[in-house]
């Protein structure tokens, strides 16, 4: 197995320390705090066009990262030096693309209150025995536990996609591939009622109107996607037992 087909990268480390850090972030009331580009903000915000509030623009407790991009543009901008506390006017239009057509290219002011501005801890040994303590003890050994459980899967990953295109079938047990379509079939059957009757329950409307709308193809070709699946999933343990025998 060519290591440099699974090697787990340093970007991939720093982007799990990103997912760590972001796990465990806390919402600062500090009024020393300023936001900038790139601060992550709780807000509330009323928005209102003509005066009058509208639906749909009026939000309590939500997490918005300045230059995400979000929100209508010139939105977040206004956000920037803004303190826990503060209510800060901010004043938009809609753009002439807007889902609301009864709101594109209307001017709004948003009255937004900042509840807080997000810190994130810093990624130390510390952090690491206070919150990854079951796998590791300091920044080291995490990324070393990192490091080995990911390109261990992906060495038995790379090692399964090598004996699948490798080997060839002269032929499938046909029971088994039938048992496995129908149980694949049942299971998409089964996720299709459920949803529907999720969204009637709750909306007061099923989601889809029909299992092709569902699958999003014909009953021909859902079949033969079935079949295909089927017997790549067959033929995976075919490998295994010719292995073994």
């Amino acid at each position: 197995v060519p290591h440099s087909e699974i090697a787990y990268t340093e970007e991939e480390f720093q982007q799990d320390v990103s997912s760590q850090l972001n796990a465990h972030k806390e919402l600062s009331t500090d009024e020393t705090l300023v936001a900038e580009s790139g601060s992550e903000l709780n807000i509330n915000f009323v928005g209102r066009v003509d005066g009058e509030e509208f639906e749909g623009g009026t939000v309590d407790d939500y997490d918005l990262t300045i230059g995400s991009g979000m929100f209508i543009d010139g939105f977040e901008d206004q956000l920037i030096g803004a303190k826990a506390g503060d209510v800060v006017e901010v004043n938009v239009t809609f753009p002439d693309n807007y889902q609301n057509e009864e709101l594109q290219n209307k001017p709004a002011v948003f009255e937004v209150t900042v509840n807080g501005i997000y810190q994130m801890p810093e990624f130390t040994d510390e952090f690491v025995k206070e919150y990854l303590s079951d796998v590791a003890d300091s920044v080291d050994s995490y990324k070393a536990y990192l490091t080995e459980t990911n390109e261990q899967q992906r060495k038995i990953n790379w090692v399964d996609n090598y004996l699948q295109t490798n080997t060839n079938v002269k032929s499938y047990p046909a029971s088994y591939v039938r048992n496995v379509q129908s149980t694949t079939m049942y299971d998409d059957q089964q996720s299709y009622e459920f949803m529907n009757q999720y969204y009637e329950s709750t909306y007061g409307q099923a989601l889809y109107q029909s299992f092709n709308e569902y699958t999003q193809m014909s009953d021909e070709a859902y079949a033969a996607q079935v079949k295909t699946t089927s017997e790549s999933a067959v033929k995976a343990e075919m490998i295994y037992q010719a292995i073994l025998e």
